[in-house]
């Protein structure tokens, strides 16, 4: 029995992708030794850096440190890659693997299948977040030490003439709220009076109606 053109090239194609199909599976298990080869190289390289091996050492860093300042730069975005807080983030990270006699730099591990600039990688990442979380914690504590001594602007004392002339168009307890609650850069410093919710609304709505009242043109004007 004879076969047809269409099973002849049907037969021609499946055969091509078997050739396909095996040379990529081979390029895959080159790939594949390719990349356990360099991670073994890299746990050698961290041997003898654990060892004390100052060689080791500069040979560490030439191989990581651009790669390090990349990875930095996208872990921290385009919105906080200032180049000093890079060099400052990637000193500690040179820092905390030397410190100890590089104890852990020793925590590679190269059974995780990763190369060592992934473990750099995942340190630059605590160390920018134990940054980012210091710059936090010192932030709040500037911000509580200020409140300490609030500034007030006191509306009868530092008030422009024009400013003046609104306050006496207000009650004693409008001036007394206008002071504490709506002029007070600190409202929770505890020297401001309690208002409910109601009569501070109340307060707030008489201040807003006379302060439109006070700068409404005069029809007699012109």
């Amino acid at each position: 029995m004879e076969l047809n053109a269409e099973l002849l090239e049907a037969l021609d194609r499946l055969s091509q992708l078997k050739d396909e199909s095996a040379e990529s599976d081979s390029a895959d298990a080159e790939q594949r030794q390719s990349d356990l080869d360099r991670i073994e190289a890299d746990a050698k390289l961290v041997k003898r850096c654990v060892a004390g091996e100052v060689a080791a050492w500069e040979e560490i860093y030439d191989q990581c440190h651009r790669p390090l300042m990349r990875s930095i730069q996208c872990i921290l975005g385009a919105e906080h890659s200032d180049p000093n807080l890079v060099d400052e983030l990637a000193a500690r990270v040179w820092y905390a693997l030397v410190a100890d006699d590089g104890k852990l730099l020793a925590r590679f591990d190269r059974n995780r299948g990763a190369r060592l600039g992934t473990f750099l990688r995942c340190i630059a990442k605590d160390v920018a977040s134990r940054y980012f979380r210091s710059e936090y914690r010192r932030r709040r504590r500037e911000r509580a030490v200020g409140k300490q001594r609030p500034v007030k602007r006191r509306a009868s004392r530092d008030a422009d003439p024009a400013m003046s002339e609104l306050v006496d168009t207000l009650t004693p307890s409008e001036q007394e709220f206008l002071d504490q609650y709506l002029l007070n850069d600190d409202p929770t410093d505890g020297s401001s009076r309690e208002y409910s919710s109601a009569n501070a609304w109340k307060l707030a709505s008489r201040i807003r109606q006379k302060i439109k009242e006070f700068f409404r043109p005069d029809p007699n004007d012109g």
